[in-house]
Parts: structure tokens; sequence; C-alpha cells
């Protein structure tokens, strides 16, 4: 494991401005844990919510890593 090259905590592995969200958890990932950390969500359904968001984030990691470039439609606007 590389040493942190600043405050971010960053280990000199960063490829993508998405990825760049990921290492200094501010993605819409971690967002969204700390709103289900923080809801009044019933304890099973927030360890699976929980659980699912951070798979998300393995995932889209392990693709950044294996592709160099974020996932196709990571910066589309959500249709509601």
């Amino acid at each position: 494991m590389t040493e942190p090259t600043d405050e971010t905590g960053a280990e000199g592995t960063t490829t993508t401005p998405f990825d760049m969200m990921l290492v200094n958890s501010v993605s819409r990932y971690h967002v969204a844990m700390r709103a289900v950390e923080k809801a009044g969500v019933a304890t099973e359904r927030k360890d699976a919510l929980l659980k699912q968001l951070r798979d998300k984030v393995d995932e889209t990691r392990e693709y950044i890593m294996e592709n160099g470039e974020d996932a196709e439609g990571t910066y589309d606007t959500p249709e509601f």
C-alpha cells in the first residue's frame, strides 16, 4: 500500500473525476450512506441499504481501475 500523498488520503491511484469522489467519500453513494445512517430506518433495512451502497462503491471503483474511465452514464441526470 502506498502512503497518502496529501490530506485527502489519496494514494496516487485515482484515475477519473468520479474516482476522486469515491476516494474522498463524497460520491452520490457516500451521500446516500450518510442519509440512510441518519434516517429512522429499521436496523435490518438500514444494514441492507448500506451493504448495497458499499457494494456499489466497490463495483464502481473496480470498473474504473479495470477500464481507466468512469462508466457510461455516470454523469447523466437521473430521470424520475
